[in-house]
């Protein structure tokens, strides 16, 4: 006998509509209801019903949580990064049967979060550490992972969960390599006065990259701006406004950073990239509409969003593995003008 949605509904004492939500774990049923229904279904023997995962008439669900340092948002060109994480991640956790959700954490501290934010049938975290501080990460790390499986893109400062980040060494040592073998001698890096994890790891990646290469990069060739378009091309503008001299090359480590300090070189009369060659780092929609075009260092985020996702499905599975596993992506350089051949 075919046991139909009609003979569900029937014996649930509900509508075919009802049945139909709460089998294709979809809202607008009450989680009572919804018990109801998948109980009904599983006793008339309906073999379309996907319980096994279901946590009190549920779905399981794991949850992005996006942690956002006070007073020190990247850039909202940068939303860019969690549109993009989130649907490399929603196309796999829609693919593994997981509900995902997505969670902003501002303003609270990471363990009151923890302490109060999860329900019966959320099976894990993967925690978006680009504007994230380092004590939050550590707290996170220690707290959160005791008691549900997490995964942190861009984040993990103790090594204890599993991780997907950027190789920023590699990506470094691309752009360096670049420069240096167009002429620019002297190279730089502009960093933004920010402690997220993403760009201390950055700055830390420069200064490596130099030092394995033989060549100079010390504090004297780090200049610090704002995050943001205007307060960084403010900074360069009074840098170059006092006459101060800066290396032939510079790298930044982000695009919005670059952008800022290609439109400040070029309004106080330096040519870009005939003099001064300039890098980015993020392939954000402002480096293919500046003038010049911007050569910057491309990394694929919704990749990342899906790696991240079936780490933690693995982890959900198997808990028993203690050894945290890191995934690192390798970018790819866009070469555009900021960064020809220099001239000068």
């Amino acid at each position: 006998m075919v046991v139909t949605h009609k003979d569900i509904a029937e014996a649930a004492g509900v509508t075919t509509t009802s049945v139909s939500l709460a089998l294709n774990g979809k809202k607008g049923v009450a989680r009572d209801v919804r018990k109801r229904i998948l109980k009904a279904a599983r006793d008339l023997g309906y073999r379309d019903v996907v319980a096994d995962g279901f946590v009190d008439g549920y779905p399981p669900a794991i949850r992005m949580v996006r942690v956002i340092q006070r007073g020190r948002r990247i850039s909202r060109e940068h939303e860019i990064f969690i549109s993009d994480y989130f649907e490399g991640a929603e196309e796999e956790a829609q693919r593994l049967g997981y509900i995902l959700e997505l969670s902003h954490l501002r303003g609270i501290p990471a363990a009151e979060y923890l302490r109060n934010s999860f329900h019966e049938a959320l099976q894990g975290l993967i925690i978006l550490g680009t504007e994230m501080s380092p004590q939050n990460g550590r707290t996170f790390e220690g707290s959160g992972a005791s008691k549900i499986p997490a995964v942190f893109i861009n984040g993990g400062e103790t090594g204890v969960c599993d991780s997907v980040g950027f190789d920023h060494y590699a990506a470094a040592a691309l752009g360096i390599k670049h420069l240096t073998e167009n002429n620019y001698g002297e190279i730089g890096l502009v960093r933004s006065k920010s402690s997220s994890t993403i760009l201390n790891r950055r700055q830390r990646a420069f200064k490596a990259v130099m030092e394995n290469l033989g060549m100079k990069g010390g504090d004297d060739y780090i200049f610090a701006v704002e995050p943001d378009f205007l307060g960084a091309y403010r900074n360069m503008t009074d840098w170059l406004r006092k006459n101060r001299r800066i290396p032939a090359g510079l790298v930044c480590d982000t695009d919005i950073v670059a952008c800022a300090c290609l439109k400040a070189l070029t309004e106080s009369g330096y040519k870009v990239p005939q003099e001064t060659g300039i890098l980015g780092c993020d392939d954000l929609p402002c480096s293919a509409i500046s003038t010049p075009r911007l050569t910057t260092i491309r990394f694929s985020r919704k990749k990342m969003g899906a790696e991240a996702v079936r780490l933690l499905h693995d982890r959900i599975q198997d808990q028993s593995c203690w050894a945290p596993i890191k995934v690192q992506v390798g970018g790819e350089l866009v070469i555009r003008e900021s960064a020809g051949e220099r001239k000068g």
